[in-house]
């Protein structure tokens, strides 16, 4: 279904953004034509201007010059709906002629003037890393430099990665708000939209495969369940061995947004361990790929791939082979027993999970860091601090470095970690010491939480931020 609006389009505001968003609820295509009369436009260089300004609009597929007669330009268009503003809706349209002509295939809509939020429309387009600021202290007291940064994540390229955790299927539902129900005391919504994503596991993985490693995801699906949701990880180049228990339901994380916030969470998880048959399944897999990688990024979220004895078998093969072991394991709404990841490189986890792991709500952070490392003995560890940062200690020459947040103005927070736990993870596997992973570890975060939704980060994105260094 086509949808065309046309207009001069001298200065372009949101109302106009609104009129497009409105045409794409209902249209497959949104065409915008513009009249490029000499009356209008004195000169080619401001045509060009709104042009470049109109294809650059999310909503916007194809934009088109108008001449003189905009008949001629609707029957080469044919489009299925004329959009217009409220204000039209009585007066007496030029489009009309062609409406009349094509009233079983063209119908004249007019907006309902609605003020709707706009947020969303940055979802896919990465246009707020001007909000990320580089922590310049930290720059300094640690001797950090774009060359060397830049060579650390240039060898990403040499890496191959496997990640095991669960996929998880993030769904973002956006809605404005309309105001406060008069018969109860209940928000009134209004949808405006809704997106898919790879997340979980799935994301880590995609994340790595975006910034050029070599990746492979191991995790369950049900293949009853499906949902041609894995379609976008051969997108994103991510190989995968799947292993099918129809007694899990796929899980899938659904977020009621409005102007910017996320109101509602409803999770579709499940809680019970694998069997025996699958974690066998997925021990010899793993051993068969353990030949050919450097990196494992256990992404556990807690809901049954991962038990005790399958996470001791993984991690005995991988030291045996010398690859270098990476554990993000998330107690957030569920229960999990981060103890059980014994004798690896890298653990990132929040004050939260850290707290919650020694059953301890008073010691100082550092303190907090060292009673865990004493259970799960690893060479480095990233406590994530939300807002406030990040600390990364080297437990191998003990000392510790505290980093700031790099974006004060978040979009939407979920996924921080994901992103910082790969970078770091790349980093250090690369050769880099601490300090040089936390930085680039917390970059990534910075540019994740300046979108909306889960999408992979890609190396030049992470250059492009690491100019203004």
């Amino acid at each position: 279904m086509i949808s065309f609006i046309s207009g001069n389009f001298q200065i372009i505001h949101s109302g106009h953004l609104r009129l497009f968003k409105f045409a794409r609820q209902f249209s497959d295509k949104l065409v915008v034509g513009i009249y490029a009369d000499k009356n209008i436009y004195s000169n080619k260089k401001a045509l060009s201007s709104s042009i470049k300004v109109l294809k650059n609009s999310p909503y916007v597929d194809e934009v088109v010059t108008i001449r003189g007669n905009i008949i001629k330009v609707l029957s080469q268009i044919k489009p299925n709906f004329i959009v217009k503003g409220y204000e039209h809706s009585t007066k007496k349209n030029i489009e009309d002629k062609y409406v009349s002509i094509n009233k079983n295939k063209c119908k004249l809509i007019f907006s309902s003037g609605v003020l709707e939020n706009l947020e969303n429309t940055n979802s896919t387009n990465v246009n707020n890393d001007l909000k990320i600021k580089h922590d310049h202290s930290f720059i300094k007291k640690n001797k950090l430099s774009q060359k060397n940064l830049n060579k650390i994540i240039d060898n990403f390229n040499k890496l191959r990665v496997c990640v095991i955790g669960e996929i998880i299927e993030d769904k973002y539902e956006e809605y404005s708000v309309l105001g406060l129900s008069q018969e109860d005391p209940t928000v009134v919504l209004s949808s405006i939209g809704n997106s898919s994503y790879v997340g979980g596991a799935a994301i880590v993985a995609s994340h790595a495969s975006g910034l050029g490693s070599k990746t492979s995801l191991i995790s369950l699906y049900n293949k009853m369940d499906d949902s041609n949701f894995l379609k976008k990880l051969l997108d994103y180049k991510v190989e995968t061995i799947l292993f099918d228990d129809n007694t899990r339901k796929n899980i899938k994380k659904k977020r009621l947004r409005a102007e910017g916030k996320t109101l509602l969470r409803i999770n579709e998880v499940n809680n019970h361990f694998i069997n025996k048959k699958i974690e066998n399944e997925i021990v010899k897999s793993f051993s068969l790929l353990s030949k050919q990688i450097d990196v494992l990024i256990f992404s556990d979220f807690n809901y049954g791939l991962l038990p005790k004895s399958l996470i001791k078998k993984i991690i005995k093969i991988a030291r045996q082979k010398k690859i270098f072991v990476a554990v993000d394991s998330q107690i957030s709404s569920q229960f999990g027993d981060i103890t059980r990841y014994q004798n690896i490189d890298f653990l990132s986890l929040t004050e939260h999970e850290v707290r919650k792991s020694i059953n301890n709500e008073y010691d100082g952070l550092i303190e907090i860091m060292n009673k865990l490392q004493k259970k799960v003995n690893t060479k480095y560890f990233n406590l994530k601090l939300g807002a406030a940062g990040s600390i990364i200690y080297d437990f191998k020459n003990y000392n510790s470095a505290t980093l700031n947040s790099l974006n004060k103005n978040p979009l939407d927070i979920s996924g921080a970690g994901d992103s910082m736990l790969v970078v770091a993870s790349l980093a250090l596997a690369s050769g880099s010491n601490p300090s040089e992973a936390a930085y680039l570890g917390a970059l990534s975060a910075a540019l994740q939480i300046s979108r909306t939704g889960n999408i992979p980060l890609d190396l030049k994105l992470l250059k492009k931020v690491l100019k203004n260094i």
